[in-house]
Order: C-alpha cells, then structure tokens, then sequence
C-alpha cells in the first residue's frame, strides 16, 4: 500500500521538531489571556493553540472537565507532578509536535484557563515550559463571568467544573463555607477566581524566576505595545513589528473598569484578600 506523501512528510518533521521551552499562557477565564494569545501569535516564530482541550485529553482524558464524558473519565480541575505518566507525557508531547510541525513553526504558545490549577503537573510534563501569568481584578473577572454563563455552560455540562471548585474549596476549612454563599453567576466567579490565581500564584513562586512572567492586565491595556515586548524579551524571541502593531490595534478595554465602589464587604468575604494584596482593594473590608 503506497504511503501517503503528504502524511509521510508530516511525520518526518514531527519526528524532527522538538518542545524546546513550550510557552503556557496562564491565568483565570475572562482575564484577558485569549487577547494577549491571539497578539503574541503574530510573531513568526510562535505556533498558537488556543484551549486545545482534545489534545490534552487524547492524551491525559483525566483534564477533561468540560464534556458530558468528564464523569466518566474522573475528570479532575486540580493536576500536580503525581498524575503525569510518561507514555501519556509522550502521547501529549507528539500531539503538539505534530501541530506545530504542520504550522511550519518553532515554539508552541498554549493557553487552556484550566492550566491556572495545574501549573505543576504542565511542570512535571514539560520541565523546561516557561509560564506567562495575566492577572486581572477579580471584580472584572467575576462580571465577565457571569456574562459569559448567560450565554452557555461556562462550567461544564451538568456544572462539573464547579462541582471541582467546591470540592477545591472543601479542602480548606476556611473556604469550605463560601460556594454555598455563591448563589449567582457573578458570585461563582468571585470563588472561582479566588481559587485560580491563589493556586497559580502558589505554583508558579516555586519555579526558577527564569521560566515565571507575571502580567497584569491593566499594563497590558496602557501601554500594549511596550508589555508584549517585555514577553518578547523574557521568551527570549527576537522583536517582531507584528506582534507590537497587533497589540496597538486590537488591545483596549471592552468593559467597564471596577471603581473602589464595587469593592463590597460581600465581595471581598469571597473573593478574599487578594484583592488588597493585589491592589485592587483597600484594606477595611471583611476579609476571609
């Protein structure tokens, strides 16, 4: 049977191509890292996969926290280094190679939200991964969540991705409470971004500084051109025009920025002092 050309050439160069320093865009849902993905992936050099969920659970069907199949696939939210397995790491590392040997390109740029709960398990995979972290006002993200639920099922069919979030929260007595107080999209969001950026800020502080880049949002929005080429550098990839231009075009708020005010006593007993340690509360409020 004469081997298909075309699929014979893509194997060579898979066979060829290598994950040196994979890239993995981290950060909870809605806090602008489908814009700063879409802006890196003008440069040249870069292959972008946005939320490539089939990938991931073709190769590790335990991320699936999404589909109607999730249950029966003990779907989890939260991966460390103890789940990864070296024969799915190679199913995995294959499927990205692949993807990036058909675009032609040299270095994989991957953003999945759910990653934010997995940084050392994406870690443990790809030890040479450098990790871009956007961090954005939890407000903001919480109205832009529950935007996004009145428009389909942001945690999943039959709401399994929030099922996750309750029982991250069970583990610490001192959350456990609050998803029974997160009656409402906004409110859901609060927690979920709470959990999200306090697990990714967790993980990514035990990693060398050479592989770690944290952003915020607001940087991002004043000053585009001049924040992507801050990433540029800690990539190390060379400056591509591309990418600046992009970020001057399309990068600008779409919502309304959360004043002080939205910053209430209720808000802050769920979404927990990061607000204030981030900045974007002021001390004074009922904290858990």
């Amino acid at each position: 049977m004469p081997t298909d050309p075309v699929r014979l050439k893509r194997n060579v160069l898979c066979a060829m191509v290598q994950l040196e320093h994979p890239i993995f865009l981290i950060g909870c849902g809605r806090s602008g890292t489908t814009i700063l993905g879409r802006t890196l992936a003008e440069h040249r050099g870069l292959h972008y996969l946005n939320e490539p969920r089939d990938l991931w659970v073709r190769a590790y069907p335990i991320c699936d926290v999404w589909s109607e199949r999730a249950p029966q696939r003990n779907g989890r939210l939260v991966l460390t280094a103890k789940d990864s397995t070296w024969w799915r790491t190679v199913r995995l590392t294959r499927l990205f190679a692949r993807s990036l040997a058909d675009a032609g390109r040299t270095r994989l740029l991957e953003k999945l939200p759910a990653n934010a709960f997995r940084v050392r398990f994406v870690h443990a995979l790809f030890p040479d991964a450098l990790f871009v972290h956007l961090l954005r006002n939890g407000i903001e993200v919480a109205r832009s969540i529950a935007r996004e639920c009145e428009i389909g099922p942001w945690y999943g069919i039959g709401d399994y991705k929030w099922h996750q979030l309750v029982s991250l929260a069970a583990r610490d007595p001192a959350l456990a409470a609050l998803p029974a107080r997160c009656r409402a999209p906004y409110e859901r969001g609060l927690l979920e971004w709470r959990l999200a950026v306090e697990a990714s800020l967790e993980a990514t502080a035990a990693l060398p500084a050479r592989q770690q880049l944290a952003v915020r949002y607001e940087e991002l929005l004043t000053a585009p051109a001049r924040t992507v080429r801050r990433i540029e550098h800690f990539l190390g990839l060379d400056h591509d025009p591309a990418v600046s231009d992009y970020a001057e075009r399309s990068i600008a708020r779409r919502s309304e920025p959360a004043g002080r005010s939205a910053v209430t006593d209720d808000a802050t007993s769920i979404a927990g002092p990061l607000l204030v340690q981030l900045g974007y509360a002021t001390p004074g409020h009922d904290e858990s």
